[in-house]
């Protein structure tokens, strides 16, 4: 699942809320009234938190993307090294617990890392640039 449905998409949807059964039905006028104030009550809690939880992950979301626009334009203007990653293909895969047909494995062979001083010991940079996009909220990485 890609990281914005993850972020995005939460099982949020509930039915509404069944009568009690039995012997905890409301048995009067008040009653009544006291239940469906506590419905409503708990249906509005329930609403409030279901929206600050779509923020929260609207939020991860945004400064997910953001840090991958960062690191683009770090990549872009030399100040960091570009991963390398290792793909590999396995026919069968066969041990104690599992049997893995047609496996592929990825994974990072080298991290992006800053660009350290050249061989003179210089770095390529006085100070790390201020870097703002079209799509920042205004911070910026340095």
């Amino acid at each position: 699942m890609s990281i914005s449905r993850t972020l995005l998409a939460a099982a949020l949807l509930a039915a509404p809320p069944a009568p009690p059964a039995g012997a905890l039905l409301s048995q009067n006028a008040e009653e009544e009234r006291l239940w469906a104030d506590a419905v409503d009550r708990g249906w509005a809690q329930g609403a409030l938190q279901a929206e600050l939880a779509f923020r929260a992950r609207v939020g991860e979301l945004h400064r997910a993307f953001l840090g991958r626009v960062r690191y683009l334009v770090l990549r872009e203007r030399g100040l960091v090294t570009a991963p390398a990653v290792r793909v590999v293909r396995r026919g069968v895969k066969l041990d104690r617990d599992e049997l893995l047909i047609g496996r592929t494995e990825v994974a990072l062979a080298r991290v992006p890392r800053f660009r350290g001083p050249d061989r003179r010991g210089k770095l390529p940079w006085t100070a790390l640039p201020e870097v703002l996009t079209p799509y920042d909220d205004g911070a910026s990485v340095r």
